[in-house]
């Protein structure tokens, strides 16, 4: 019964900062829309980002690091003022980091889709990654896909084989993003995966939210438990016939 209670009392102390976390993220979502229908650019980028944040607003696979002004310039050319901003799917781990997919609509009528990383800092949350897409009419149905890939990852890991993992599972040109360093293509990744190889590792991924962008992209946010637990965002995207990991992030 002791265990029980210790149990129940952990789960509860767990989520107060849970529920903390999602009414910031509420007031920071509601603060970002406000400001970028004012184009206040640099407000927005002082007060909403770190420092070493990762940002994609353009049609562009091209994942830039602390671009504020520019991916700002190239959103508010396509989207008009922004009139709704709802989260989808939402995660927060135990530190009160969090992970938010969710959608817009501007003014215009067209709908775009978000991905956002928000660092829970001393006092605050600021957002770390933060992606922007318009969303597609034709929206891809090969969900089936990426659980066969994701699978496929899974087992190469926890069979020590990240170089296979990398090989099968990610483009060549894929970006890994953690801590604020940036790692392009396989060769720069690689080596960061090298704690795979241990005897003693093991991985299970707990997708949250699989979410089509378009008959191209596909935007995840998952939990996963190794030797902590953490959260991930991996952005697939398909090439030709081909699908793949283009971007990886964790907290």
């Amino acid at each position: 019964m002791l265990r029980i209670i210790l149990s129940l009392s952990t789960a509860i102390f767990f989520l107060i900062p849970a529920a903390n976390a999602q009414k910031e993220i509420k007031k920071i979502h509601k603060f970002w829309k406000k400001t970028f229908n004012q184009r206040n650019f640099q407000k927005l980028s002082e007060s909403s980002y770190i420092n070493t944040a990762m940002v994609n607003f353009s049609a562009q696979e091209e994942y830039l690091l602390n671009v504020f002004s520019t991916e700002f310039n190239n959103l508010s050319a396509d989207v008009s003022k922004i009139k709704r901003l709802k989260s989808r799917n939402s995660i927060t781990n135990k530190w009160g980091h969090v992970l938010d997919i969710g959608h817009f609509k501007d003014v215009s009528g067209d709908e775009y889709v978000y991905l956002a990383a928000f660092r829970q800092m001393e006092n605050e949350h600021r957002i770390e990654v933060h992606f922007i897409t318009k969303k597609s009419h034709n929206v891809t149905k090969d969900v089936e896909a990426i659980d066969h890939l994701r699978t496929l990852w899974e087992e190469y890991s926890n069979t020590h084989q990240p170089s296979k993992l990398l090989d099968q599972t990610y483009f060549q040109d894929a970006v890994y993003f953690n801590n604020g360093m940036i790692y392009n293509g396989i060769s720069e990744i690689k080596p960061k995966y090298k704690y795979m190889a241990k005897p003693t590792w093991k991985i299970k991924l707990y997708p949250e939210a699989v979410v089509p962008v378009s008959d191209t992209k596909i935007f995840e946010i998952g939990s996963y438990v190794s030797s902590g637990q953490g959260l991930y965002i991996l952005v697939w995207e398909k090439r030709g016939d081909v699908w793949k990991i283009s971007f990886d992030f964790n907290f």
